[in-house]
């Protein structure tokens, strides 16, 4: 817990040292081009994760042109099997995982003097924290719960934009699992996270 925490520290933290810059040590490229919202949906890999596969939304949308920081807001989707003990059916329940986060632009070719689209590369770096949400049963048979849990990571983005509109990108992030490191310690966990990406 004291780990989550200090992510979620952490988090907070790369928010406010990214606030704090002045537009002079930006790149002329953040300054000049206008940063677009970007909406991104893909999947989420999880070494860990049961299954290791879950579906992932995220929506960052620019908070400072000069600097080039955005918000974000992300959604992780991932079905749990369970069987039912009175009829011994077999289905899905969802848990999701609901964070918000800051990033910053460390890299963008886009061309403000272009006139007509040329595509580009964007790299991000940021974090995120929030709530993840469960549904679980302690015993075969019993009554389900919900349980809410502490989420966070760090996160290095990389976007191609292909089209005016579009782009692929990939995320990488450094999330904290508890009880999967040497001998049943904490430890940070890479999750892939490919999809496509909207460029409003």
């Amino acid at each position: 817990m004291k780990t989550i925490a200090s992510i979620c520290l952490l988090t907070v933290l790369l928010a406010l040292s990214a606030l704090g810059q002045t537009p002079t040590v930006a790149s002329p490229q953040l300054v000049a081009a206008t940063l677009p919202s970007y909406i991104f949906g893909g999947v989420s890999y999880n070494q860990f994760g049961s299954p290791v596969f879950a579906g992932v939304f995220s929506a960052l949308e620019p908070e400072s042109q000069s600097i080039g920081l955005l918000a974000s807001e992300s959604i992780d989707i991932q079905p749990v099997s369970y069987t039912d003990p009175k009829t011994g059916k077999t289905g899905y329940v969802l848990a999701a995982s609901v964070r918000v986060g800051q990033h910053k632009i460390l890299l963008n070719t886009v061309d403000p003097a272009a006139t007509t689209f040329k595509p580009s590369f964007a790299l991000l770096l940021g974090g995120d924290a929030g709530a993840a949400v469960s549904s679980s049963s302690p015993t075969p048979g019993a009554p389900s719960s919900i349980s809410v849990g502490l989420s966070g990571s760090f996160t290095l983005s990389a976007f191609y934009r292909f089209r005016q509109h579009w782009a692929a990108g990939v995320a990488v992030r450094a999330l904290y699992i508890s009880g999967v490191g040497p001998a049943g310690s904490s430890a940070i966990n890479p999750v892939i996270e490919p999809g496509l990406v909207y460029c409003k």
